[in-house]
């Protein structure tokens, strides 16, 4: 699955930003720090200029982060997760779920989206993007 992202969401980002699955990101919860390691973020070069090459944590907070679900963890679990990261900065999460092939996709200001299907996930956050939950799963080989 988190192959699949790569590939997909490389080709929509370049030149946009950076697309690194599993890259440790510094940010605060509860006024600690706090080294998230989530499956997947995307940072666009505003975030963190294009320049900046160090081998490092990242230091500002992603846009967006992707968190892939496994059998033994549950949506319940995420939602909190995703409280922490909104509290720290990050703008959107998203909740893939191969099991029920759903992308849920989390912001701060609105309640989380269920996508599936054909439905592009579309937003104001990620200009173009367009991927369907059917495109995802399918470049993963699970349709």
């Amino acid at each position: 699955m988190q192959a699949a992202l790569i590939v997909l969401l490389r080709t929509w980002g370049r030149g946009k930003g950076r697309i690194y699955p599993e890259w440790a990101i510094r940010l605060q919860r509860n006024g600690a720090d706090w080294a998230a390691v989530p499956d997947l973020g995307y940072i666009s070069y505003e975030q963190l200029p294009k320049s900046w090459k160090k081998n490092d944590t990242c230091p500002v907070p992603p846009e967006l982060v992707i968190e892939i679900l496994s059998p033994k963890q549950t949506v319940e679990e995420f939602e909190e997760k995703a409280y922490d990261y909104f509290q720290a900065g990050v703008s959107r999460m998203w909740l893939i779920d191969p099991a029920q092939q759903t992308i849920s996709v989390f912001s701060p200001q609105r309640p989380a989206k269920v996508y599936q299907d054909d439905i592009p996930i579309t937003d104001e956050l990620l200009p173009e993007l367009g991927l369907s939950p059917r495109e995802i799963f399918e470049e993963a080989d699970i349709l």
